[in-house]
């Protein structure tokens, strides 16, 4: 099997636990899933990459830099270890979830399911209904060793929060899920 399929099969593993398991409430709502694939050494350069820039992001960002210096790692350019960030927020007044789509035209008809998503609903997995007033925010956080392209430790938290202290949740979310860098970890029990 490729390690991309094992990848892929592991996370879906991974976050179909995280669903399940009952004690993610326990710990400040924030469910944490992660997966360690090789070591990460004490005090390793990382340089920090992110997906975009929002207020989650920059928020996100600034606090990712705060951990790891709090934590003795050094953060630069150029370094032996990539650690990227993507922040996604879901829900609010705006967002409509869909099972799928069916386009039909002259030339035929075309049906899409989403048969599986974390970012939206889907047949296996239906997301908890967030009202108007709140919002599902979720850290996504890989490291990576830039020599050889494997991932040494993927992350991921998620909170479901009010609409407007969304970018509040984001410090304590990447500070938990720091605590857990290059361990393995499910559903967020203290580090």
């Amino acid at each position: 099997m490729p390690m991309r399929t094992r990848l892929r099969l592991t996370v879906l593993a991974m976050i179909l636990a995280l669903a399940a398991s009952p004690g993610w409430a326990q710990n400040g709502g924030i469910a944490i899933s992660a997966v360690a694939y090789s070591p990460v050494p004490d005090q390793a350069a990382i340089q920090v990459e992110t997906n975009g820039t929002s207020g989650l992001n920059d928020r996100a960002t600034q606090t990712v830099l705060d951990v790891l210096r709090s934590q003795n790692y050094a953060v630069v350019d150029d370094a032996p270890f990539v650690l990227t960030l993507t922040t996604t927020r879901i829900g609010g007044p705006t967002d409509q979830p869909l099972l799928g789509q069916f386009d039909a035209s002259e030339s035929g008809a075309e049906i899409r399911f989403n048969i599986w998503s974390t970012q939206q609903d889907s047949l296996i997995e239906r997301r908890r209904v967030i009202g108007s007033d709140e919002t599902q925010v979720r850290i996504d956080i890989s490291l990576y060793d830039r020599a050889t392209g494997r991932y040494a430790w993927r992350g991921t938290a998620a909170a479901v929060t009010a609409l407007a202290g969304a970018e509040a949740t984001v410090g304590p979310m990447v500070e938990r899920l720091l605590g857990f860098l290059g361990q393995t970890a499910n559903e967020g029990a203290a580090p």
